[in-house]
């Protein structure tokens, strides 16, 4: 990975970061549904002025498949997240998502043709024992076990399968549309498509009232920071290297934040897991 993906993915790492602590504030105050509309039609404006500033946009025939696919993994993904942090701790849930990259690979070798060489491989199956440690930190046995009693681990499981599609086919996507208007139809899709299901089913999408508004613009900056930097990243580097290097990211921020925000404790064997996610990081960015 070059010095302009490192930065890149980085940058992206901290937004997503970031947007992972103030959905789990957001899914306390509201549905799961409205905090992903309010974040994804939120950023369509910002996409929408990037777009503006690289003049005009371009799309082809093919970007149809490849778009529709992304923007339904994408919708699933965001509302099983919401729903997965307000169920349990964000830092037993959010460790979960460690299995992104390894799902990733195997998406990515086949729909993109993007294989990591061995020493590479070794550092990405490090990163997942190391994430499971962080996962069954509070004095559970194993993994299963604390995968079996955390009910928002399941679903988290879900979001990273899901997430590993979206971080393929934006690649697929982009070779049909420039970048700004491939995050821009994203959100637009996602956010638009769970009002419509909402109108649907006879509810009204209603807008967030004063106590929300500072975090949603919050989430908002957080979300598009995040998925901006993401997409010029995977166009610089393979998509399961940048998946790894942000989730290493986001596995130790999700640390902090349960402990600076929400008082969750920190143990001893989460804290050599970190070290453990270090090794296997080096391993990779060394071995590609």
């Amino acid at each position: 990975m070059n010095a302009l993906a490192l930065g890149l993915t980085l940058a992206s790492a901290l937004g997503w970061a970031s947007l992972d602590a103030l959905r789990k504030q957001l899914g306390g105050r509201l549905e799961a549904s409205l905090v992903v509309i309010w974040i994804s039609l939120g950023t369509v404006p910002v996409f929408l002025l990037w777009q503006i500033a690289e003049g005009m946009p371009r799309i082809t025939p093919g970007y149809l498949l490849p778009g529709l696919a992304c923007a339904f993994f994408n919708l699933f993904a965001n509302v099983l997240f919401v729903r997965s942090v307000s169920l349990s701790p964000i830092s037993l849930t959010v460790p979960l998502l460690s299995l992104v990259p390894a799902f990733t690979l195997g998406a990515g070798s086949v729909l993109l043709g993007e294989w990591l060489p061995p020493r590479a491989l070794a550092g990405m199956a490090l990163v997942v024992i190391a994430s499971m440690g962080l996962f069954h930190g509070r004095g559970r046995r194993n993994p299963l076990a604390a995968l079996m009693n955390e009910p928002g681990a399941p679903l988290m499981v879900l979001v990273a399968i899901c997430w590993a599609m979206t971080a393929v086919l934006d690649k697929r996507s982009m070779e049909h549309a420039d970048t700004p208007l491939h995050a821009l139809l994203q959100n637009l899709l996602v956010g638009g498509g769970l009002v419509l299901y909402r109108r649907l089913r006879g509810r009204e999408t209603p807008l967030p009232d004063r106590r929300e508004s500072l975090w949603l613009v919050g989430a908002v900056l957080a979300g598009g920071a995040g998925l901006g930097f993401q997409l010029l990243a995977i166009q610089y580097t393979l998509v399961s290297l940048m998946e790894t290097v942000k989730r290493v990211v986001g596995l130790v921020a999700a640390l902090l934040a349960g402990r600076l925000l929400f008082g969750e404790r920190i143990t001893v064997s989460q804290i050599l897991a970190v070290a453990l996610l270090a090794g296997g990081l080096w391993m990779m960015l060394g071995g590609s």
